[in-house]
């Protein structure tokens, strides 16, 4: 009785695993899939399961991970170390080598994890578990044996361990076959999807890379991405320049990353036809199959095609609304992306923080897609998706791109906004493919059925949008003035409050959302309208155009600031401790004392109790504001005061900057007509951007009365014993803390102080780290550390080539001005004061609104992230300081000190040589 299975034995994925039984699927179908032969789960339940029974099973009761890690490396090294194949099994591999392999007497051998009671897969349609079984490639006859005994031990790497403990699956129930199969060097390869996986469109989306296909699957590649319209063939592409690829380094006979040849450096990996040709190899998988596909496989130099791997992608059917909904996300690969976050929340952020911020994501999306329609069921349906819309690598929040798309996908008109939606929050020109998913054949009346209801919808929310913004900031001031002094309360009384706020933010916050839609479509069309009507007119003409208005809130809070530094430099004394080597404690003292008048202290606590929640990274419970260390406030003065800076030079520069844009526009656009409808929409749009910095400012002060709260309930810890310090609790979740004060607390109190020390020390340690790349892709699994490696690599590579390549850089124009000085490269913002950048131009990786402080003592700004409608962007306008934003790699391709000049209006950088630099 033979022991491997043929292709033709291989239809049953309870023996050999979803990925095996659909290659011999396929392959009896006429499709191009390498021959192969599989070691059923069978024989591996039989050898494997005698070493199980040897190694007691860890006790999982308390959630000690700890154990089954440990009796994880135990198993896998029995396996390693004293399993001997059986015989039989090693004879018959031998002759099927002679069988399978290719004129290069090479194999690849791969595990594929088969359903066990639980019923799930590798490669299953509801489960992937995908990346946890270990393959092997270019394997020689030499090595067969023991690789087929790696592929048993890797049943039981670590990670798989943990995800089947996660997943709610018995560890010792890990099992795999192993399969034998034709080695394809391939020369180029891809991986497909038969449905766009962003928004479940009709198009295929490729990626694909030079060398073999490990280099696209785990992103060590350069990758090309095309996009091919199923119905017209059509092809778009997005292409970067090819410096790796992964192959068969012949020297070391390993998997190595090698350099691309530099003829192919610049060439698409797929011309439009091949492109083509793996679109429709991907389209017949899925007719076979009957649901959308995700297919791996590599060509060939004779320019032959291999289909190495299919699995279902899980999408929603289209409803009848005209264009594709969203379904349930595929649990493969998921993009992350700090694009817009990373304002907000920048850098390393502490447990307390990314906790809070996870929670404010999850209701104010809920109730913002609820006010734009999305049913109740479809909310409850998407509850995971919500609670995990941001994430973690190296201590960074990302958000997930992934999910954004799935839920926002939801709302009915999203589909018409994608693109500005793209280019507004995440800083890229979308791809011509990306921006209008392609419609479903429907009938007329049912486009125009479907058209007339979103319209209407908006139409209602549109007029009802002023009224509810309204009583929104009503309700919001009402509470902070009722609620801003915590001293006195006890424990129970402070979780009250922070419970009362958070409801409210849960059912009125959406707002938020709602607002946000409204100005990212009126930036779009404000936008179209301007290039189709100005084409001659410079790219920062609607900058100053949206100067003028009612003033924000963001800008109330730095004119505050302005004219108290008037106050002061009237203030002879103040003056004089401002201009001196006094300390800023001790001129707060001073000043809080009455020393300076008591009409000045009176201001500077009113400002305090207005604006005290504003800083830099004050989204960041860790991060101390003036309402804590008053005396922050003394440093941002001081660069107002030494440039004698006026609340009235600030109002005339941005009333300037609206009187010259209004001149081009008179100049360029020539009809009357034209005008006052540009005129009108950018009235409405400062309106929209003004509710928006209002409410980003109320979410200041959501977080710094959240802020307060937990620093007093750190404090109460401290005193209880529980915590080494009080400021430890920024290294505890927000439920734990919550839960120390709960009489049905599920953490022992002496587990916080464990906790928060082990926490401590790993935000030290990713404070060391380098910044992980804008965007990173990963397994569902959650499996990140091999990932953030190749990433960083990936990214700094990229760093390295953009330094060394160009002396002129590009972004996305935010602020007029032309200015020429020397460059501050500032990472930690905390540890620069205002003085100190005086006459400097600063290069950040992102800002935040306590950036301000820093930007008026400086003569502009360039920032590696943010967008047209970042805050940076706005309030650069707003106070005249030429601002550039979405600069790549700024802060690694300009050299501190060196001499810069930055065009806020056309949105360019450049690297000045020194007698350009005197002159």
């Amino acid at each position: 009785m033979t022991i491997l299975l043929s292709e033709t034995q291989c239809l049953d994925p309870r023996e050999v695993g979803f990925k095996f039984s659909r290659q011999a699927e396929l392959r009896a179908a006429g499709f191009p899939v390498p021959r192969f032969r599989c070691v059923p789960v069978s024989v591996f339940d039989s050898t494997v399961g005698a070493v199980l029974n040897e190694v007691p099973r860890p006790s999982l009761a308390d959630g000690d991970l700890a154990a089954l890690k440990g009796w994880s490396l135990d198993i896998r090294a029995r396996i390693d170390e004293t399993m001997v194949c059986p015989a039989d099994l090693a004879g018959e591999l031998v002759f099927a080598f002679g069988r399978i392999a290719a004129d290069d007497q090479l194999v690849a051998v791969r595990a594929c994890a088969v359903a066990d009671d639980g019923g799930r897969g590798e490669d299953s349609a509801d489960d992937p578990f995908a990346g946890l079984s270990d393959s092997f490639l270019y394997v020689p006859l030499g090595a067969l044996v023991t690789s087929v005994l790696k592929c048993w031990a890797s049943a039981f790497n670590v990670e798989t361990m943990l995800y089947r403990h996660r997943r709610g699956l018995d560890p010792a129930g890990a099992r795999v076959a192993v399969g034998i199969q034709t080695m394809i060097s391939g020369s180029r390869s891809f991986v497909a999807f038969t449905r766009d996986p962003r928004d479940a469109s009709d198009r295929c989306v490729i990626a694909a890379a030079y060398g073999i296909g490990e280099g696209v699957v785990q992103e060590k590649a350069d990758i090309d991405h095309f996009f091919v319209e199923r119905d017209s063939g059509r092809v778009t592409s997005r292409l970067v320049s090819k410096q790796r690829l992964v192959g068969h380094d012949r020297r070391s006979g390993a998997i190595a990353t090698l350099d691309v040849p530099p003829a192919l450096a610049g060439q698409p990996v797929l011309d439009d036809e091949a492109a083509r040709s793996v679109a429709e190899l991907a389209v017949r998988v899925e007719r076979h199959f009957g649901v959308p596909q995700d297919i791996e496989g590599t060509i060939t130099d004779d320019g032959a095609m291999h289909l190495l791997q299919a699995r279902p992608i899980a999408l929603a059917r289209q409803e009848g609304g005209g264009h594709p909904r969203p379904g349930p996300l595929r649990p493969v690969d998921m993009i992350w992306s700090n694009s817009n976050i990373t304002e907000s929340f920048p850098g390393v952020t502490s447990a307390l923080t990314f906790s809070l911020a996870a929670h404010y994501y999850d209701v104010f999306l809920t109730d913002g897609y609820r006010r734009w329609g999305v049913p109740r069921r479809v909310l409850r349906r998407n509850a995971d998706h919500l609670s995990n819309m941001i994430g973690q690598f190296d201590g960074r929040i990302y958000c997930c791109m992934s999910v954004w798309y799935h839920l926002h996908g939801h709302v009915p008109i999203f589909w018409m906004m994608r693109e500005t939606w793209e280019r507004s929050f995440f800083g890229v020109e979308p791809d011509s493919v990306a921006t209008a998913p392609a419609r479903r054949r429907t009938s007329f009346l049912s486009r125009v059925a479907g058209a007339c209801r979103d319209y209407l919808g908006i139409a209602s929310r549109l007029v009802s949008h002023p009224l509810r913004m309204a009583r929104f900031l009503k309700q919001w001031r009402a509470f902070v003035n009722d609620h801003r002094d915590l001293d006195g309360l006890d424990a129970s009384a402070l979780i009250a409050v922070y419970r009362e706020m958070w409801a409210i933010v849960a059912a009125q916050w959406g707002v938020t959302l709602v607002n946000g839609f409204f100005l990212v479509s009126l930036t779009g069309w404000v936008r179209a309208l301007i290039g189709r009507w100005t084409p001659a007119a410079s790219p920062g003409l609607l900058n100053g155009l949206l100067c003028g208005g009612t003033e924000n809130r963001s800008v109330a809070a730095l004119r505050s600031t302005i004219s108290l530094s008037e106050q002061a430099r009237a203030h002879p004394g103040m003056l004089c401790a401002l201009l001196g080597a006094a300390s800023d404690v001790s001129i707060w003292r001073d000043l809080e004392a009455g020393r300076y008048g008591n009409a000045l202290a009176d201001a500077a606590a009113r400002h305090l109790s207005a604006f005290g929640d504003r800083n830099l990274s004050d989204l960041k419970l860790e991060a101390p504001t003036p309402r804590q260390q008053p005396w922050r406030l003394i440093g941002q003065l001081r660069p107002f005061v030494e440039q004698q800076l006026t609340v009235e030079s600030s109002r005339q520069t941005e009333a300037r900057a609206r009187s010259e844009a209004e001149s081009e526009l008179q100049d360029q656009c020539r009809w009357w007509g034209r005008r006052i409808v540009l005129r009108s929409l950018v009235k409405a749009m400062r309106w929209f951007m003004r509710m928006r910095e209002d409410t980003r400012f109320c979410r200041s002060e959501l977080f710094g009365m959240s802020r307060e709260v937990f620093i007093r309930l750190g404090a109460a810890l401290a005193d209880a014993g529980l915590l080494d310090r009080p400021d430890d609790v920024f290294d505890l979740s927000v439920d734990e803390v919550l839960d120390a004060f709960s009489v049905g607390g599920t953490i022992p109190g002496s587990a916080l102080r464990v906790l928060a020390r082990e926490r401590g020390a790993l935000r030290h340690a990713h404070a060391q780290l380098p910044d992980p790349p804008k965007t990173i892709k990963v397994s569902s699994a959650g499996l990140r550390t091999s990932t953030m490696r190749s990433c960083r690599e990936h990214a700094h590579g990229n760093a390295a080539a953009s330094a060394s390549a160009d002396v002129r850089l590009q972004g996305i124009p935010s602020s007029r001005g032309v200015v020429r000085g020397r460059a501050r490269v500032v990472l930690d913002p905390a540890s620069v004061e205002p003085s100190s950048v005086h006459d400097q131009i600063l290069i950040a990786k992102e800002t935040d609104p306590g950036w301000l402080f820093l930007m008026l003592a400086a003569k502009g700004l360039i920032a590696e992230r943010g967008t047209l409608l970042s805050h940076t962007a706005i309030t650069g306008r707003v106070l005249g300081i030429p601002t550039v934003v979405s600069v790549a790699d700024a802060t690694r391709c300009i050299a501190d000190g060196a001499w810069i000049e930055l065009d806020g209006a056309a949105g360019t950088v450049r690297l000045l040589q020194q007698e350009e630099a005197i002159s």
